[in-house]
């Protein structure tokens, strides 16, 4: 959010009309007590940008601000970062959200007695429903809230993020998710960055009311016109196809939650895959174009609810193998559905039928594998979360249990790795997935 083109009024002081509108963006639970976070340290507001100001260049997962918190009045100087805050007041108000905005505002100043115009405390809701992040620890879906933070908002978007933010009980942390250079920009996403281009310059068009041109958008956007022969009407078909798909998936997660043994999985795929072979006749919708990715992944999910561990395994290897953005939470998420299915697969009886399969994999190198994911999953939990994160602690736990009396060579230790990557390429070959779409690094 460029601070250049943010509106220089609709702040004030009053911690009382800033909570209870603070609290009407709620997405679960009570408002959070407002967060006065700042950046210390390592980073600085440099004109439109926030920049790494550390001399040599972060490592991936490290800190790369400090964060403490201000009690008190806003200085100036943050009277001003406030106001850069971008809101979006008039595109907002010529959509449909005029009205709920309006009476928000208005039952704002009546509970809080502010003396802002309504105009004022409107622009003041749009800048937070702009600005505002979702509160939610490592590793865990659920939100717990909403916060504005001033340097997290003042930090651009790019679709290839160098940064994340996550929260580690009270504290927001930046950490980074490559080298970053000095003085080169801090980018965080600002939308789902597993999505495909399409999907998120939609998503971002009307959250955040720009056209994203980052080098990832472009690329992947050139790859569309390719694909259908610059013919932007069958863009827009392919774009509504991935809306349509990304609803199916969604709606089938709440069906099996509700009713585990109703939804047949076999007509969910094939319901799937009509519709991407609509959009690419002839199968030449990609493998790895979102949401096919998302297919596989959460029907790997609803075939380990209904207690089909092989099924299971091949879909999430798929959706693994297919997924272009194995970097972030996003990452460790999948990779920790992956090692709860092939948990399955030794303990449901009927899924060990699948050794007796000449194709599959060996009991020892079943074993590597899931050590080498395991492993996989712990260094990007560190890199991602941190080392001292509560979930990084738990898969830690993990690894060390389950590597305990375990047959060497293990992970980490010279001889794991080849035995590793000759087993990976078997599993890719059992599902039929080339290993060109999941090279493994070093394990």
């Amino acid at each position: 959010m460029d601070p250049s083109l943010g509106n220089k009024a609709g702040f004030h002081e009053d911690a009382e009309l800033c909570h209870y509108i603070l609290g009407s963006t709620q997405a679960v639970g009570s408002a959070p007590r407002r967060m006065q976070r700042w950046i210390l340290g390592h980073v600085r507001d440099v004109g439109n940008a926030i920049t790494a100001r550390n001399r040599a260049k972060t490592t991936p997962g490290k800190h790369t601000t400090g964060m403490n918190e201000k009690n008190g009045l806003l200085s100036p100087e943050d009277k001003r970062s406030l106001n850069c805050l971008e809101s979006h007041y008039e595109g907002r108000l010529s959509r449909d959200d005029e009205g709920s905005i309006e009476e928000i505002a208005k039952a704002a100043k009546e509970r809080t007695g502010t003396d802002l115009s309504i105009a004022d405390i409107s622009r003041l809701y749009c800048a937070i429903l702009t600005n505002n992040i979702n509160i939610h620890e490592p590793g865990q879906s659920q939100v717990l809230g909403t916060a504005l933070d001033v340097p997290m908002a003042l930090m651009n978007h790019s679709c290839e993020p160098n940064v994340l933010t996550i929260f580690q009980g009270s504290e927001l942390r930046v950490r980074s998710l490559r080298p970053i250079n000095a003085g080169e920009e801090l980018l965080q996403c600002y939308t789902d960055v597993t999505c495909d281009v399409l999907m998120r310059r939609k998503r971002l068009k009307d959250h955040f009311f720009f056209d994203c041109t980052c080098p990832r958008c472009e690329r992947e956007f050139e790859g569309h016109k390719r694909r259908t022969f610059n013919d932007m009407s069958e863009v827009e078909f392919v774009r509504e196809t991935q809306e349509e798909l990304t609803e199916l998936i969604n709606s089938a997660i709440i069906k099996i939650k509700t009713s585990p043994d109703g939804l047949p999985l076999v007509e969910l795929e094939a319901r799937g895959r009509s519709l991407v072979n609509d959009a690419f006749p002839r199968s030449r919708w990609p493998n790895t174009l979102d949401p096919v990715p998302l297919l596989y992944k959460r029907l790997g999910n609803m075939h380990f609810l209904r207690g089909s561990g092989v099924a299971a395994l091949q879909c999430s290897i798929k959706g693994c193998a297919y997924t272009d953005w194995k970097l972030g939470p996003e990452w460790v998420n999948d990779l920790h559905d992956l090692i709860r299915i092939m948990t399955a697969i030794v303990v449901q009886p009927s899924a060990r039928e699948v050794f007796r399969d000449k194709h599959f994999l060996s009991s020892r190198e079943f074993w590597d594998v899931y050590h080498g994911f395991l492993h996989t999953l712990l260094l990007t939990s560190q890199n991602t979360f941190g080392s001292d994160a509560s979930y990084t602690r738990a898969i830690k736990t993990w690894y060390d249990e389950t590597l305990e009396g375990a047959e060497e060579p293990l992970p980490g230790t010279p001889g794991f790795e080849d035995r590793f990557k000759v087993a990976h390429r078997k599993v890719l070959s059992w599902v039929g997935v080339s290993e060109k779409y999941w090279r493994m690094d070093t394990v």
